[in-house]
Formats: C-alpha cells, sequence, structure tokens
C-alpha cells in the first residue's frame, strides 16, 4: 500500500469518526435537553419515507421535518457524483458495525465473513423487500413504521426510554452479527442502503480496473467487505458496494500504474490520491447543510407552540408549561400531586408513572379559568362548587383532586389497552383501522372528504366541533 493510499484509508477512518461523535452528541443533547436534533431528522432516509405523505398531504409523518429533505438533497448529489459513498464513508451506523467487525476478524480470523456466495446474494434482496414495506406501511399510516426496528436510531438512542424492546434487540441482533458478517445490516437489511446501491450502476465516478495493467493478484478481492470481486470486472458497478474504495487501496499496481481505481468517464480521468475524491464528495453532501442550517431552515422537526392547549406534546418539559401557559409551579404540581422535588425540566412524557397523561395536562390547561361544571357537565360530586374555576378548585382541595377527576371523566384510564385509546392526537388512519365502515364515520361526523388522513382528531374538534367523548361512542359501538 502505498502512502497515498494509506492516507485514503486514515481519512476514511477519520471522517467515519467525525460523523459517529457528532450523531452521539447530538443524541446525547436532545435526550439530556442541552438542545440536540431529533436523530428522525439527522438520516436522509426521513425524506424518503415522508415523501407520500408531503406530496399528498403537504405535511410530514410525525417526528419528521423538512431537515430529512435537506439530508435527502445533500445525499443524492453524492449518489449521482459516486454511488453509495455514504454507506462507505458517511454513515454512522455503518461504521459501527465495521468496527465491531475488526474485533470479529481478530477472534474467528479467515472464518470471519464467509457466507455462501448464493446465499449472500439470496439475503442481498431482503433489503428491497424492507424497504417496500416500510414505504407502503408509513404511507398508510403516516408513522414511522420502521421506528421501533431501525438499530441506527435505537442504537444511538440506546441509554434512553425512548426505545422499545424491539429496538434492544435489533441492536443486539445487529452487533452480534456484525462479529460474524461485515456490515450486516447494512447488505441484508438497510432500506436506505438499497437505494444507495442502485446508483451505482450510473455514477459520474466509478471504481474501475484496467485489465491491461492487472496482475490478476486478486488483493482487491481479498480486501473487499462485501466479498464482490473486483479482479473479474472492468467496472464495479454491483449494488453492494459502499465505495469504501479498500479494494483501490490494496492494489499493489496503483503505484506504479493505475489500475484500480476512481474515475471520471474518459481515459486517464482519475483521482490519483483518495483524500481529494472524499473531500469532494463530504462538500457535496456538507454543503447544503451548512447553507439550510445559515438560513435557519434546518428544522429536525416542527418548532415547539404554545398557543392552545392542543399544542402540548408528550416531548414538552413541565416548565415549558408553567412559563409558557402562565402558571404557577406550585399550583400545577398540586393539581396532578406532582412531587415538589421534580425537576422542572421533567418531560411530560416522564410522568406516566405519576399517573399524568398528555391529555389530562391539555384538559388542565384548557380548563384552568373556566367553570368545572364544563369540565363536568354531569356525576358532578355534591361537595364541588360547579361556578368554581378549576384553578380556584385545585387551590381549595387537596393534592391530586384534579387527578381523580380526569379518571373520573374518563380522560385517564390505567385499565384501558392505551393504542384502543382516542385521543386529541389519535389520527383519521387510526380511525379508520378501528371501525367497521369508515366512510359511514366520516359521514356521522361531517368529516369532508378530502380531510387527509394524517388529520388529528384535536384538528377536527377545533375546526368541525366535534366532541372526543361522541368520537369514543361510536367507535365502540362501531369497532371491526
Amino acid at each position: 500500500m502505498s502512502k497515498s493510499q494509506a492516507g485514503s484509508s486514515k481519512t476514511r477512518f477519520f471522517i467515519q469518526l467525525i460523523f459517529v461523535v457528532v450523531i452521539l452528541l447530538i443524541s446525547i443533547g436532545h435526550a439530556t435537553g442541552w438542545g440536540g436534533e431529533n436523530l428522525h431528522g439527522l438520516c436522509p432516509f426521513g425524506g424518503v419515507a415522508t415523501m407520500y405523505t408531503f406530496v399528498t398531504t403537504g405535511d410530514y409523518i410525525r417526528h419528521i421535518g423538512q431537515s430529512d429533505f435537506i439530508l435527502l438533497f445533500s445525499l443524492l448529489l453524492t449518489l449521482i457524483a459516486a454511488g453509495a459513498f455514504f454507506c462507505g464513508w458517511i454513515c454512522p451506523l455503518g461504521s459501527v458495525q465495521e468496527w465491531v467487525g475488526k474485533l470479529g476478524k481478530k477472534l474467528f480470523g479467515r472464518r470471519y465473513n464467509k457466507v455462501p456466495k448464493k446465499l449472500d446474494k439470496i439475503l442481498g434482496y431482503l433489503r428491497y423487500v424492507v424497504l417496500a414495506i416500510v414505504i407502503i406501511q408509513t404511507a398508510r399510516s403516516f408513522t414511522l413504521v420502521f421506528q421501533d426496528f431501525d438499530p441506527y436510531y435505537n442504537l444511538f438512542n440506546i441509554w434512553t426510554d425512548e426505545i422499545s424492546i424491539t429496538g434492544y434487540i435489533t441492536v443486539l441482533v445487529t452487533l452480534i452479527a456484525s462479529l460474524f458478517v461485515e456490515r450486516p445490516f447494512c447488505r441484508y437489511a438497510c432500506p436506505l442502503g438499497a437505494i444507495n446501491g442502485l446508483f451505482n450502476s450510473f455514477s459520474i465516478t466509478n471504481i474501475r480496473r484496467n485489465e491491461t495493467s492487472c496482475i490478476d493478484c486478486k488483493k482487491c478481492d481479498v480486501a473487499c467487505p462485501v466479498n464482490l470481486e473486483p479482479s473479474k470486472s472492468k467496472t464495479i458497478k454491483s449494488s453492494a458496494c459502499i465505495r469504501c474504495m479498500k479494494c483501490v487501496d490494496a492494489c499493489p499496481v496503483n503505484q506504479k500504474e493505475p489500475t484500480l481505481t476512481v474515475s471520471l468517464p474518459g481515459k486517464k480521468r482519475t483521482f490519483k490520491r483518495g483524500i481529494v475524491y472524499s473531500v469532494v464528495l463530504l462538500m457535496l453532501f456538507i454543503v447544503p447543510v451548512l447553507i439550510s442550517n445559515s438560513l435557519g431552515t434546518f428544522e429536525s422537526e416542527e418548532p415547539a407552540v404554545y398557543e392552545t392547549a392542543n399544542d402540548i406534546r408528550g416531548s414538552y418539559a413541565v416548565g415549558d408549561i408553567v412559563e409558557n401557559y402562565g402558571i404557577e409551579q406550585a399550583i400545577f404540581y398540586k393539581a396532578f400531586n406532582i412531587p415538589e422535588t421534580l425537576d422542572s425540566s421533567t418531560k411530560i412524557k416522564d410522568l406516566e408513572e405519576l399517573g399524568v397523561s398528555v391529555e389530562g395536562i391539555r384538559t388542565f390547561i384548557e380548563y384552568r379559568n373556566r367553570p368545572i361544571n364544563e369540565l363536568m357537565e354531569d356525576n358532578l360530586p355534591q361537595n364541588i362548587d360547579p361556578n368554581q374555576t378549576l384553578m380556584e378548585f385545585v387551590k381549595t382541595k387537596n393534592p391530586g383532586a384534579f387527578l381523580n377527576l380526569l379518571v373520573k371523566e374518563g380522560y385517564t384510564s390505567s385499565e384501558e389497552n392505551e393504542e384502543d385509546r382516542i385521543k386529541r392526537v389519535t389520527m383519521l388512519v387510526d380511525i379508520k383501522r378501528m371501525v367497521d365502515n369508515f366512510d359511514d364515520f366520516r359521514t356521522e361526523f361531517g368529516i369532508p372528504e378530502d380531510k387527509p388522513l394524517n388529520t388529528e382528531m384535536r384538528e377536527l374538534i377545533d375546526e368541525i366541533g366535534i366532541e372526543l367523548e361522541a368520537i369514543r361512542t361510536y367507535v365502540e359501538t362501531h369497532r371491526k
């Protein structure tokens, strides 16, 4: 390996390390409230997943923002220029798998990464199956159906409570498999990798072999992490190639005459130094992101809004609610019987073990300055003044009295299946899966046919005046 080739390998490792560290810091920042971005908004595949929803409704699926489209554009530039460069140089999950694989290679030696060719080819088609399933199901549900199985998102959130048991399992399986096979998820299950690999066939630059100067030493074959055979091809166009350039680095003839090189169309148009190749492509990916960020348009998800009670999300902190809705923290804590020692930076979703739900907080915010009989038209306890405002009720009663009212009115219930609970954030697509005749449901509540399926109940409540309890009753009597 020449000095320039060795420099290429070091450059690649350095770039991989930077992206892994950056994503790691962003994830930690997001989890701790330091200001890090949502990782769903930092993956180009998010742009693919939300494409159908955005085109048909003008909205993004949950947890996705404009940043995903910007990253998708950046990715497209590198795909046109060099095929699956993103996979081999930028993708943090691919890098982690590769590094775990180095340990596997030390443990198992020559037995490492020995996948029978026929089996390898068959397994390679699985990622196209995954791609089709994810796109179709995301379009149908308007949600990130891949979230619970995505090892990228789950690996870099492994220390948080945002991942499910399937997330832990997927990460564990991916890392263990990486001890035996090079980049197993990339090769056999990654939906983004399936798309990227297709561009290897017509990218501007490509890995080409000079048949005249090649000595057929097959060192390039041995170096290939995805078990391709560059020694038998004039141009490497396989969709499995990740453009890592390990085969180029391994070629001993390149020191004398360009033999296995990254080349532009035409004769003798080669990148003689891998660092030039990597820097050019890295700029294609990074510059659109930097420009977008400088213009303030790189948003990983919709910015927080505190205009109405319906704007409240589980990711909002208790302090955000207190500050933006003008409520005394002591009164808010008393309403839900929250311990005074609880940090105000605690997120609402983390209060579930105390019996506090997002829906309950929305109800409190909405009715706080209104007579309590507006919240409880029926079954109002005799010891409660119906003309008393909800805020006055909280001040005069024992801690948690309001929480007991919520349970009584059915706003919260520990016994009911949470997935079947109709909430303000429940979407029309969720109702469609529950009821036996969705068209009748639309007719019953006067919902326009052009209302997109990702419309939430809270929007219908505000726009049409539908009562949430009426929807719950309808679904219960017309459930499939």
